[in-house]
């Protein structure tokens, strides 16, 4: 089984808890997806495309399968094998999984002059089923919607963290925006010196709407089975927003 570099970068969305068997862990799918989850959210990432993989040597015969309802593995372990991958060598950006047992999972990846290998034990539990979660959280994402420049929204979240820390660890940043030719406009309070910051982030001009593939398409239709089968999931846990009283004005 092959799986890109961008089936690996999920492993920073998996829980950092690593008392949470269930979501400290990256998700190996047998039809070639990896996801990770905390509280806060879920990653998925779709399969490789098998005709830009074409010239990624396989370096055994040996191929290891995730079982039926995937295989997690600790996210410290995807680091390491990521690690391995040359940066800037997109012919060998992949990994092939060599095996994959009760016991062991294998990934291998290659410099260009040898292989690399690293084993782990598999993750104990169940993933949730989070195709059903994120399928029923896009089929009510209809209030809006707006692309911007994502390098771009990460600097002014990275600006105001600095300008509006918060040691209570909620982080809790208010997005409002209109349609797609809106900015969004990002609003968050400083507790500790009482101040606000609020800020515009100008929507991407040019690139069109990202539609939906077959892969998003399977995705999205679990929530709508899930729903249709009375199973609809639970909410993700939410980090609870620390309640401040609001100050009187001096008189």
């Amino acid at each position: 089984m092959i799986y890109s570099k961008a089936n690996l970068a999920v492993r920073d969305a998996a829980s950092t808890d690593k008392r949470d068997v269930t979501l400290n862990r990256v998700q190996f799918e047998r039809d070639g997806t990896t996801v990770a989850a905390s509280p806060d959210g879920v990653l998925a990432v779709s399969p490789h495309d098998p005709v830009r993989a074409e010239r990624f040597p396989r370096l055994e015969d040996d191929v290891g399968m995730p079982p039926e309802d995937g295989v997690g593995v600790p996210p410290g372990y995807v680091g390491d094998v990521a690690r391995t991958i040359p940066p800037a060598r997109s012919v060998l950006a992949y990994v092939q999984m060599t095996r994959c047992t009760e016991r062991e999972v294998e990934l291998l990846t290659t410099d260009g002059t040898q292989k690399i290998k690293r084993a782990s034990a598999p993750s104990r539990g169940r993933f949730p089923p989070w195709r059903a979660g994120v399928g029923d959280a896009a089929r009510k994402a209809t209030r809006g919607r707006v692309c911007v420049n994502r390098v771009a929204l990460i600097r002014m979240l990275q600006a105001m963290e600095k300008a509006c820390p918060d040691k209570g660890n909620s982080n809790p940043v208010y997005i409002e925006f209109g349609g797609e030719e809106d900015s969004l406009v990002l609003r968050a309070e400083n507790y500790a010196l009482g101040q606000r910051a609020i800020a515009v982030v100008r929507p991407l001009a040019g690139p069109g709407w990202l539609e939906a593939d077959e892969w998003e398409r399977e995705v999205r239709s679990a929530g709508d089975e899930a729903v249709a089968s009375g199973n609809a999931p639970k909410r993700i846990a939410r980090r609870p927003v620390r309640r401040v009283a609001k100050r009187k004005d001096p008189a």
